[in-house]
Parts: C-alpha cells; structure tokens; sequence
C-alpha cells in the first residue's frame, strides 16, 4: 500500500480545489491563445481528471474560440461538442481576423450560436475587415446579431474596420445592455444617449474626436478605465449641431486614462476640458507634434494640458519618483518604477522624420519642469544629436536636484566637465551611476597612456566627483562591449576611486554576453575577468 502511495505523482495529490483553479487560470483564451488546446489535452491525461473537466459546463462554455476551431479537423463538429459541454452556461467567444478563413462551415458557425443563443452570451470579442462581397455580407450579418437585446453580456469587443460609417438600422445592442461593463471598439457605431452606456466601467476606443469622446463620457458617471487609441480632428464637424457640454467634465471614478493621438491639436483640446481624481494612479499619454505645431507661438499653449496633468499626478502622488529620455525621436517622462502600483507616462515624438531640435527641446523640457526635481533616472541619447541639442539639455540640469542615474555618451560626460567652470557648486551633486551607452572612438586606446590631454574625460569627470565629495559608486559600461576595459581599469585604480564598481560586458565566442565586475580599492585584487555574471 505504501508503495503504490508512494508511487502516485505529486501532482494526483493536489486539492480538488487548487487543482480546479490551476485550470481556470490557463483555460483564458482571452489571455492565452492556446487556452482551448491546453484545456483539451488536460481532459486526456486520466480518467479523474476528465470526469472533472467535463463536469465544468462554465469552464467549456468560455473557451468558444472560433480561431482555434478553425484549425481542428471538423470545426463543426468540435464547435457543437463544446456547446454540448457548456450545456446552458453563459458563453465567451472570441474570433480574429475572420475574413482570412476560408472555411464557410466556421463562419456559419459563429453566426449560428449568435444568432441562436445570443441571450447566453455574456463575452464577445470579434475583429474583422471587409475586404469583399463576402466580408461585406458577413459583416450585415453579425451587425444583425449586435443590433438585438443583450441581457447577458458583460465584456464587448468589436473591431470590424471597412463600415465605419454605415449607419445602423437599429440601436446597437438594442439599447438594452444593463449588465455591460466593458466596451472595446474601433469607433463610436452607437448613440450617445444609449442607456447602457451609464452602467459601463471600462471604455476602449479606436479612434474618436475630442467632441464626440466628451458627448460619450458625459454619459458614464462610474468610468473607471479610458483607453483611447487616437484622437483626430474633427474636421470639418459644425460644433453648433453638437449638445452643450460642461466646461470640465469631471471623471470622478476614472483609475486608468490611456490616451494617443497622432495629431496634437485634437488632444490638447480634449485634456482641457476634462479633470480627473485622486483615484486616477496609471496615466499615459502618447502624442505626435505635427511641424505646423511646432512653432515657439503655438507649441507652448498646446504643451499646456498635459504639463498640468502631471502636474495633477504630482500632487495626489508626491512620493513618485521619475525617469525622463530624450533620443533624436523621442522624449519620455516615466514613473521610474513602472510596477507600481502608481504610474505615469508622456511621450512625445515629432512628426515624421523630423528629429527634435534644440528651440523644440528647449520647449519641451520647459513645460514640463514640475517633474524635473522628481527625475531619479535620466537617460540622454545625443550621439547624433548636434551640439545645440546638447546644450539644451545641459542648460536644464539644475533642475534635476534628486538624480541619481544618468545614462548618456561620452560626449555628454565632456560637457559636464566643461560646465564645472561655469558652477560653483556640483551640477548633480545626487548623481551615483554613470551608464555610458557609447563611447567616442578618438579615446579608444587612450586609457593607459600617460598624456592626459587625450585622456577619456570620463576619467577627469570621475576624478573630479571624488575630489568634490560626491564620487561615483557605478560606472556602468555594459553597453560598450567593444570597449577594451583591461586598459582601463588600471587608470582607474591609479586615480585614486576606491570603491567605485565598474561594469562592463564582453561576448564570448560561442556569442553568450557575459557581464564582469571590477571594484577599485578592493583589499583582495581579483583579475579583470572575475566575478562573470551571465546575461
């Protein structure tokens, strides 16, 4: 007895309960596309288990997922097997890119259990392009199915692109969807007076204007989460025709606001009008600046809204700390710690080709100083940039009173040390780690030599934090891997920067990154090569 106990893997010995969970969490099709194969070979391992499973008539009923239904050898035949298995259970589908299936009898079969159990339906998710006759009466079709009554349905997911603007025969959802509370679609295909539209608590949308947005969200008094994925103009819209709105709504609810726009104008606009709570911890906002914005006359009052947002965020949040990166594409203002449970991102990138000048940075880093003393991590990518650029930033370092980490070039190092002579005191006198993400190659080679007029000025800099009574505890070279480091580790060591820890990184032959550290002043010296971290 004790043998055949011994002999049951461990697995046999689990919970009933825990075991019933371990299947939930991998049975989300929503999560994982491979949900309905996982959950499948599941109900085959044995006997126990497959009595189990198909006892789960809910488990069955939320895996209708036509994508993997279509690679089965008789879709038809398995998509009525799990309606079987899901007996009266509410029903999740989810169906991606139908139009690409040329199986009619997969097709029929979505339209089919809408059409027929519609009323059981409590999760819907369907993306779709017309791309022909068939997609067009595909399209009319499952229209047909959203236009009716939806007493079960929760979750609503719609993206059929190429209809946009065919007007409906009737009221989606058949204005009657009182247990919905989350709603994802590619644009505003519904009435903004529907009544359900007052009990959503989560809202995605593809593309809107800000005045249609502000109509919809007037409707939504307990929004919780707002997604949208861009704001256009409105054209050429008469605004007389549009309601009244407040002059600032109030989104007393909202947690999450996630806003894009590839034009800048249109966002702006719709920001002013809106203010948001201390409940809103997750904020991001993603922009493009068109060049007809760019001017010194209109950029600023464009910039506005969205420095006052994270002026907001700053102050329901004055413990966050920030990142800011600039590169010749693109500038970004970040919670440092993106897991938290607060958060905060604006990203900005100019339009086009076009990289950021020095008047557009200065610009820039000028409406958002709120957030400057917050920066513990910067991150500067001026190899390419020109001179000015770099200039600009150098002007705005004052600012940056809590900086600890600063990953930039060479170059950037140079200036710091130049700036010396225009400070009395040190610039960033915070600053710990220096991460050097390229090196200028006229000071390869140079380290080990004793003509310090062409010495790496990253040597004179580090030199100069130690005298000044704010060393450097990192200097992080990772990101060289060409850099030959045995030439200057010796230079450090003779500098007199004990404790400094440097790092670096080398490929070995079989092309493995391996990472290696060195701390200057160590009372036991170890080889350059020691103390290898894999990647």
């Amino acid at each position: 007895m004790s043998v055949m106990s011994n002999s049951i893997p461990p697995i046999y010995k689990l919970n009933d309960d825990i075991l019933s969970l371990i299947i939930q969490i991998n049975a989300d099709m929503f999560i994982d596309r491979s949900a309905f194969l996982h959950t499948r070979n599941a109900s085959q391992v044995c006997h126990p288990w497959r009595q189990s499973l198909l006892e789960s008539s809910t488990l069955w009923a939320r895996l209708f997922d036509i994508d993997q239904l279509r690679s089965m050898p008789d879709p038809d035949w398995w998509g009525q097997e799990i309606l079987r298995r899901a007996g009266t259970a509410p029903l999740w589908i989810k169906c991606t890119q139908i139009e690409r299936y040329a199986q009619q009898t997969v097709i029929q079969l979505l339209l089919t259990v809408l059409d027929t159990r519609w009323d059981r339906v409590e999760r819907l998710y369907v993306r779709s392009a017309i791309i022909d006759d068939q997609g067009e009466s595909m399209a009319h079709h499952l229209w047909e199915c959203l236009l009716k009554r939806a007493p079960s349905l929760k979750q609503l997911g719609l993206y059929i692109s190429g209809r946009e603007n065919a007007p409906l025969s009737r009221p989606l959802l058949g204005d009657s969807a009182p247990l919905l509370k989350v709603l994802r679609i590619n644009r505003l295909t519904f009435s903004v007076q529907a009544p359900w539209l007052s009990g959503l608590r989560s809202l995605t949308i593809g593309s809107t204007t800000p005045s249609d947005l502000l109509q919809v969200l007037e409707g939504i008094s307990h929004l919780e989460a707002l997604r949208v994925d861009d704001i256009c103009d409105d054209g050429e819209a008469d605004v007389g025709d549009k309601p009244s709105l407040p002059s600032v709504l109030r989104l007393r609810h909202l947690e999450q606001f996630d806003i894009s726009a590839s034009q800048l104008t249109p966002c702006s606009t719709f920001l002013k009008q809106i203010t948001t709570s201390s409940k809103c911890s997750s904020v991001s906002l993603r922009f493009l600046i068109p060049k007809k914005d760019s001017s010194r006359n209109i950029l600023p009052g464009l910039l506005l809204p969205f420095s006052q947002f994270l002026d907001r965020y700053l102050a329901f949040f004055p413990e966050s700390a920030m990142s800011m990166t600039h590169t010749p594409d693109a500038f970004t203002l970040s919670s440092s710690e993106p897991n938290n449970s607060n958060s905060f991102m604006l990203t900005i990138c100019f339009e086009g080709k076009y990289s950021f000048t020095a008047y557009l940075l200065a610009i820039i880093l000028g409406t958002f100083t709120s957030g400057m003393p917050k920066v513990v991590s910067m991150k500067f990518g001026t190899f390419r940039t020109t001179q000015q650029v770099v200039e600009t930033i150098i002007s705005f370092l004052p600012r940056f009173t809590s900086l600890i980490t600063l990953e930039a070039d060479e170059r950037f190092i140079l200036r710091l040390m130049e700036e010396k002579e225009n400070h009395t005191g040190l610039l960033l006198p915070t600053l710990r780690t220096i991460n050097i993400n390229a090196f200028n190659v006229s000071f390869f080679g140079s380290f080990g030599g004793i003509d310090e007029e062409n010495r790496s000025p990253l040597v004179d800099y580090l030199v100069l934090r130690m005298v000044r009574g704010s060393p450097i505890g990192v200097l992080d070279l990772t990101q060289c891997p060409d850099l030959d480091v045995r030439a200057l580790v010796p230079v450090l060591e003779n500098s007199n920067l004990a404790g400094l820890n440097v790092l670096w990184a080398r490929y070995s032959m079989s092309g493995v990154r391996q990472r290696f550290q060195h701390v200057c002043g160590a009372p036991t010296h170890f080889p350059v090569d020691s103390l290898s971290i894999n990647c």
